[in-house]
């Protein structure tokens, strides 16, 4: 018998959901100060890590980039929700801290067909609880 929570009997797709919510909250918490607050990539408004979103700027149903640190940062819930990524301000926020270059990068990596195995999806998750623990720990949060 499988203990209730276990993760001995999840499928590829539910080891990707759990990967991504690890991934994503070690992007906020990688990006937020000292005292827990990031600030919105599209629009600039300040908030505590655990309000904001991660927000991807090529959609994470391309799994190729959906785990691209450089594809993923933090973003208020009204750009990322109510206004769909808010693509327009976060095209320009990626040209203006990252480059064109790298935004044809994530374009073309995009592009690339990728199925994550189990295995992979389970080093993964652990590697971001890791990197979110660290970061946690260093800002005493």
């Amino acid at each position: 018998m499988v203990k209730r929570g276990s993760t001995k009997d999840w499928n590829r797709q539910k080891w990707q959901k759990s990967a991504l919510v690890d991934f994503q909250k070690m992007v906020r918490m990688t990006a937020a100060d000292s005292e827990g607050y990031c600030v919105c990539c599209t629009c600039g408004v300040r908030r505590h890590y655990k309000t904001m979103d991660a927000g991807h700027f090529i959609s994470r149903k391309h799994n190729a980039t959906a785990f691209d640190s450089m594809n993923c940062h933090p973003q208020c819930k009204k750009c990322n929700l109510y206004l769909d990524g808010n693509q327009i301000a976060y095209y320009q926020y990626m040209e203006q801290s990252h480059g064109r270059t790298m935004i044809n990068r994530l374009i073309q990596q995009s592009k690339t067909p990728r199925i994550y195995t189990i295995d992979e999806l389970r080093e993964m998750r652990a590697e971001f609880r890791r990197m979110w623990k660290r970061a946690q720990e260093t800002k005493n949060l």
